[in-house]
Order: structure tokens, then sequence, then C-alpha cells
């Protein structure tokens, strides 16, 4: 029968085991003798062995341990009681406390921690008896915790990676593990809770168009918050059309223009300036007057073209200059990435003819 381990400083006439005083004295209560039994000759040595360090258990539960009391003298030890640390009698149980223990025998007694509030219940372990030596306590190691909540709540909130904003309407689940197939959807303000949850460890995951999927493992042992950040999925970058090569353009009588390249292919923009060129070759009769001008339509991106000759005569070359300012907020960020398709016009006229020739230089500006 399991028997509530006594403490010495309670002990009074008539509690416990009868009116004994397990620590100091077995003599009756109100009795006139000797306050010291008397023990046989011989040699009684105690020892204790186990590892009484109990751990944090919650209110309400309970943790046992072994602890094992030995008589390596040669004639029998009689062990009168246990004692624990004051106030912490309620909390220990022994289902062995007094007897006899054969000489060069053991006893082992299991003893149990049930806390009833949360606080430390540690201290030393002392077992009485009519030992001639050895050591007869023990430390002893115990706290009592708040039981945890039967069932949990996870929540959090969703934001953008690139611009930190919350991100309503996007569904939150357990992938696998514990509480697997549980999800939500974020509220208004990217905002999620869930809620019945039980102990144990998940896989939490988030997707949405446009982003990449977040998946993170987390252990639940009370009510958690975990915020998730989605980050934005690369936009694939267009792959340029192939230059063909330049083809003369014919124009009046004698006259063509080359360029050497009319289809500019992918360039690059965002936050840094870049200016490209390119070179025409006007073959005309001496002494064929002409004039020369660009339109450019950029996009929205500032920028400028220019030709480094508007007027002439004869055969000449031309170089086209396309400049494109760097960019930035409020326009738009530097992590941006679209493409705009854009393209500049080049007009000759000609002295003397209604016929003028043009050249549409084609671009796609990726940022």
């Amino acid at each position: 029968m399991t028997q509530g381990i006594r403490v010495a400083s309670l002990i009074r006439c008539g509690r416990y085991l009868g009116c004994g005083v397990l620590a100091l004295m077995t003599a009756a209560c109100g009795g006139s003798g000797s306050t010291t039994p008397s023990s046989p000759a011989g040699s009684r040595i105690i020892g204790l062995s186990g590892n009484l360090s109990f751990g944090n258990v919650a209110i309400g539960s309970n943790a046992t341990a072994v602890l094992t009391i030995t008589n390596s003298g040669d004639t029998p030890l009689a062990i009168t009681g246990m004692t624990v640390p004051a106030g912490t009698s309620a909390a220990f149980n022994a289902t062995w406390t007094d007897g006899t223990i054969a000489a060069g025998g053991s006893q082992q007694s299991t003893i149990r921690f049930t806390p009833s509030a949360a606080q430390s219940y540690s201290g030393v372990l002392t077992v009485n008896g009519n030992q001639t030596s050895g050591a007869n306590t023990l430390p002893i190691a115990a706290t009592g915790i708040a039981a945890a909540p039967s069932t949990l709540t996870l929540s959090g909130t969703l934001t953008d990676g690139t611009s930190h904003g919350v991100l309503p309407n996007i569904t939150v689940q357990i992938a696998s593990g514990t509480n697997a197939g549980k999800s939500v959807v974020t509220d208004g303000s990217g905002n999620y809770t869930m809620t019945g949850l039980t102990t144990g460890t998940f896989t939490l995951s988030a997707s949405a168009t446009g982003y990449q999927t977040s998946s993170q493992s987390v252990t639940l042992s009370a009510n958690t918050r975990v915020d998730i950040v989605l980050q934005r999925a690369a936009s694939p970058t267009p792959s340029p059309t192939p230059t063909p090569s330049p083809t003369p353009t014919p124009g009046p009588t004698g006259i063509q223009v080359t360029a050497e390249r009319t289809d500019m292919g992918s360039i690059p923009g965002g936050c840094a300036a870049a200016s490209f060129t390119d070179a025409i070759t006007l073959t005309a009769p001496a002494g064929t007057a002409w004039t020369a001008d660009v339109f450019a339509t950029l996009g929205d991106h500032d920028g400028s073209s220019s030709l480094s000759a508007t007027s002439g005569t004869g055969s000449a070359v031309v170089t086209l200059t396309l400049r494109f300012n760097a960019q930035g907020p409020p326009t738009f960020t530097c992590a941006d990435t679209r493409a705009i398709s854009s393209s500049d016009i080049v007009t000759f006229r000609f002295a003397g003819s209604t016929q003028a020739i043009t050249i549409s230089y084609n671009f796609l500006q990726v940022r």
C-alpha cells in the first residue's frame, strides 16, 4: 500500500503511523521512558541510491522514481520512516516507508510525485532508522508546472516579402504531420487564426498566385504565433527576337539607306542609365541634299534619341543614339521585373522628291 512520506517538522502525536517521531524518536506519545531505542550489537550500514530528479510535471499528473535502500552491515537494519522538505509532503508518496532490511540486503520503494501547485518541490529526502553508519539522505528535485490546455491556437500574419504589405484571402494550411488537413483563409488585414489544434509537429504551408510557396516546420506545445512572408515569384525574362540581317531600304532613284540593325533586342533598364548606338549608311548621288529626323516612343521610361547629323548632301553615315535615364521610386521599384515594347523611327527626306525613307527601330525595354 502506498504511504505518505512524513515531514519531520510536522509530525505530532496521533498523525501518520501512530505517535513515533520518525526522524528523531520512537517513544510512545506521552511516555516517560528513554527516547533512544535499544539497538542490537553489530553494524548496520545504510546506503541510498536512485535518481530522484522528476523534472517538470504538470499539475494533476504524476511521475515516479525508484529509491533503493541497502544494508551492508552484519545485523538487520530497522527503517522507521522517511522525511521530505517541509511543506512538500502532500506531493510525495512511497510504496514502502518502514520495516526491516536484513544484513547485506536491500529494499526498493517507488516514490510518486504528484504536484498540486506550480512551484519547486526540491530538497533532500531522508530515510530514518537505527543505522550505525552510512548515508541516509538523497537529493530530490521536482517542479510542478501548469497543465497545458487541451486544445491550442496558431495565429499570425501574411505579408508580401517585397512591399511588406499584408496579404488578404490567402489559404494557410497544415500540409502534413499532427493536425494535417486543417486550413484557414487570411482576413482583410492578412491575419489568420487556426483553433482546436493538438500538440505536435507539422508542416505549415501558404501559397498564392504570383508567389513562391512557403513551407515551414512548426512544433506546437502552447498557443503560438507564426508570421509568414511570401516572396514574389520571378517573372521569366522575355527572349529577344533574333536580329535579322540588314536590308537596304530603297528610296528615290539611286538612293538607299542601310541600318546595322533595326531590332535592338532586350535593353536592360531599371535603376541604371544606359545608351545604345546604330550606324545608318546613306548612299546617294553626289549633290543630293537630304534631311533626317528621329521620332522616339520610349514607353514609360525617360530618355532621348538623337542623330549625329540631321542634314547633308550625297552619301553619309549617320549615327543614331538612344539614351535611357536611370529610373527608380516613385515611378517603380528597382526590383520590378517587366518588359515594355517601344520603337524609334528615323526618317530621311530628299530635295526635289516627295518620297521619304523611314527606318523603324524596335526594342524591348526590360526592367
